[in-house]
C-alpha cells in the first residue's frame, strides 16, 4: 500500500461516479416542451395550464384548444345548465326567509303608509304601494321608501315650497316702507311696542292692556297699514288712545305728547291706577 500525500487525488468509488451521473442524466433529460393531445402541436410548458383536478402537473390540452372548447355553444348550454342546478339546489337546500318588502307592509314612513307589494317598473323589480296622509296612492321603489328619501307623493314638498313663498313675501313686504331694515325707526318702536304690550303676557305692562281687554284691530297687525292711517311719528310725542277704555284703532289714536297723555288717564277720568 502507497503512503498517503497532502497532495494526492482520491478517486471516488465506483457506485458513488455511477449515482452523480444518473441525477444529473435526470436534471438534464426534461423536456421544454410538451405536445397537445387535441391539436398535436408541440407548445412549450407556459401554454399548458395547472390542472385544477390535480394540485400538481398540466392539463394535457394548450390553452388555445381549452379557449376554444368552452366558447362552443354546447359548452355554454352545459355552464348555464349546471349553474341552475346549483341555483336550485340552493334554494331548497335553505328555506324561504320572509322578504323586506313583506315586512314593510302596514309601516309607515313619513307620510306614506305602505299598503302592498307593486308591480315591477322599468329599472326597478321591487316596488311598494303606499298611501300618503292626503290620501293619494303612489307606487315608489321600496328601497327608497325605506331609506326615507321619499316621505310623501309631493305634496310636502309643495307645501315647504308655499311657506317659502309666503316667507319671502312677508319679508319683502316688511321691508317695502323702508323701516327696521338696519334699525328701528320711532314709528316702528312704537306700532311694535303697542303690539306687544296688548299679545305678550310676559311684558311688564300687559296687565294694564291686554290684561284688561284692550286689544290691536286686525287692520293694523301690518305695518304699512299703520304707518298709512298714522303717518310718522313726530319728535317728542307717542302713540295715545284718545278713549283710555278703548282698543289701538284708528279714530281713537293720536301721536301726543307726555303732557297730553298725562291729562288723559284713567285716574284722571275715572280714578284708578292708569
Amino acid at each position: 500500500m502507497k503512503p498517503f500525500s497532502p497532495g494526492a487525488y482520491i478517486a471516488p468509488p465506483p457506485t458513488l461516479q455511477l449515482l452523480t451521473f444518473t441525477l444529473h442524466q435526470m436534471t438534464v433529460a426534461v423536456p421544454s416542451t410538451f405536445t397537445c393531445l387535441k391539436c398535436q402541436v408541440a407548445k412549450p410548458w407556459a401554454n399548458f395550464g395547472k390542472d385544477p383536478q390535480k394540485k400538481t402537473g398540466h392539463r394535457p390540452y394548450c390553452k388555445e384548444c381549452v379557449s376554444a372548447s368552452q366558447k362552443t355553444p354546447e359548452a355554454k348550454a352545459k355552464r348555464n345548465a349546471k349553474l341552475r342546478q346549483k341555483t336550485i339546489d340552493r334554494q331548497n337546500a335553505t328555506p324561504k326567509l320572509l322578504d323586506k318588502t313583506e315586512l314593510m307592509i302596514g309601516l309607515t314612513f313619513g307620510r306614506l303608509t305602505v299598503l302592498s307589494r307593486g308591480e315591477p317598473v322599468k329599472n326597478c323589480r321591487t316596488t311598494v304601494v303606499c298611501r300618503c296622509l292626503c290620501g293619494k296612492e303612489i307606487t315608489r321603489p321600496a328601497s327608497v321608501v325605506r331609506l326615507g328619501r321619499t316621505v310623501s307623493c309631493g305634496c310636502y314638498r309643495n307645501e315647504k315650497r308655499e311657506m317659502a313663498r309666503i316667507k319671502r313675501a312677508s319679508k319683502k313686504k316688511r321691508f317695502l316702507h323702508g323701516h327696521n331694515r338696519n334699525a328701528p325707526t320711532p314709528t316702528y318702536m312704537s306700532w311694535n311696542a303697542m303690539r306687544t304690550r296688548c299679545v305678550n303676557p310676559s311684558h311688564v305692562a300687559y296687565k294694564h292692556y291686554g290684561g284688561r281687554g284692550i286689544t290691536v284691530c286686525e287692520r293694523w297687525n301690518d305695518f304699512s297699514l299703520f304707518l298709512a292711517d298714522m303717518g310718522e311719528r313726530p319728535e317728542n310725542t307717542s302713540i295715545d288712545r284718545i278713549d283710555v277704555n278703548g282698543n289701538y284703532e284708528p279714530g281713537n289714536c293720536r301721536w301726543a305728547d307726555a303732557k297730553t297723555q298725562a291729562r288723559n288717564k284713567r285716574k284722571s277720568q275715572a280714578g284708578g291706577s292708569r
